[in-house]
């Protein structure tokens, strides 16, 4: 029941939003309850503008509460966000080009106004032929990598991307590409960079992707990372599809270039079914209707499970691969990883290959 009222808080102010909040729903569920799930799943920028609105009915203790949390909040994000300066400048000044992913860029980009859009850390992209230089530019600036990488190869080729931690305690997220798995070797790099939106913050200009990759990568945030995506994650996807300024032809076109239907078509279903939206538009009619081939619908269900064990899901990862040369390279490294790598997991070489005979023999999983 809280779950379900606090989707009708993220749909709030959305056109086609069958549910409301009333005071009842409050009540039934208990106050504290509903603002640890409303916390929980990012949404005290919705709730606090949908109460100002006149759209959520708040007690004024109830909505001193929701403001002391969300101001809280947002001091924050104005320290992540200038940290997001300090890491884009640092960058930059290595001959890094990068584009800014998910919080703060879908927070300026994609809501009425930022403080709409909380996030907790900072996610970049960077071409894989610059990751290393990305990484030594983290380094120098006080930043550690607790993974090391498998191989440098996969960091440049074949990896999602990598997490450093700053001396802070603060996470700096630097991806190749989009997903992991076979979505995220799909994707074709050269388009996250070929076109992209810019906006300002604090009197810099930073970049990000493309509305239309926007909205993919929103959908593989809400399907392919594991479990149920949380409520702005799906009001992300209800907010660009509904209000954002994209080409509805571009969108298809990359959606089909990169193999991502049935990821696209099933986000697309999962925000209007939980968010319970009756407004229909070309692409939920579309979501609706679509039918993917059973061998998609499975990759999307297993990845939204997980993939299980970091080996299993490297090595779904090199079946997808559609050259065998790189199946080949990806593989090798894989079975014979660096040394700092297995010293972070505790395993020797020869248990490591011991281990990778083992799981090819029973197909990898």
């Amino acid at each position: 029941m809280v779950t379900r009222v606090a989707a009708a808080v993220a749909a709030t102010g959305l056109p086609g939003a069958v549910n409301k909040v009333t005071p009842a729903d409050i009540e039934r569920v208990t106050w504290p309850a509903l603002r640890h799930t409303v916390r929980a799943h990012g949404l005290l920028g919705i709730l606090l503008a949908g109460c100002d609105a006149g759209l959520i009915p708040l007690t004024d203790e109830q909505r001193e509460e929701v403001a002391h949390s969300h101001t809280e909040s947002m001091a924050r994000i104005l320290l992540l966000e200038r940290l997001l300066l300090d890491v884009v400048h640092l960058l930059r000044d290595a001959g890094v080009p990068v584009r800014v992913l998910k919080g703060s860029a879908v927070a300026h980009l994609d809501y009425p106004t930022p403080s709409m859009r909380p996030f907790s850390d900072i996610d970049l992209l960077v071409r894989g032929d610059d990751f290393e230089k990305a990484e030594a530019a983290l380094r120098s600036a006080g930043f550690v990598r607790p993974q090391p990488p498998v191989r440098r190869l996969v960091d440049r080729r074949f990896s999602k991307g990598a997490t450093f931690v700053g001396p802070d305690g603060s996470e700096v997220d630097l991806h190749r590409t989009l997903a992991t798995g076979p979505f995220g070797v799909r994707i074709h790099l050269d388009e996250l960079w070929a076109s992209w939106d810019k906006y300002d913050l604090a009197g810099s200009t930073l970049e990000s992707l493309s509305a239309e990759a926007r909205i993919l990568h929103t959908a593989y945030h809400a399907m392919l990372g594991g479990g149920p995506p949380r409520l702005i994650v799906l009001r992300d996807l209800a907010e660009m599809l509904l209000y954002g300024e994209y080409d509805d032809d571009t969108l298809r076109a990359m959606c089909r270039s990169w193999r991502a239907e049935s990821v696209f078509a099933a986000a697309v279903r999962e925000t209007w079914q939980v968010l319970d939206l009756a407004d229909v538009t070309a692409v939920s009619a579309w979501a609706e209707h679509f039918h993917a081939a059973p061998e998609e619908d499975r990759l999307v269900d297993q990845q939204r499970r997980g993939l299980g064990s970091y080996a299993a899901a490297s090595w779904v990862t090199v079946r997808s691969l559609p050259r065998w040369r790189d199946r080949v390279a990806l593989a090798s490294a894989l079975a014979v990883p660096s040394r700092e790598f297995l010293e972070s997991r505790g395993t020797g070489v020869t248990e490591h290959i011991v281990r990778g005979l083992r799981r090819a023999l029973r197909g990898g999983s």
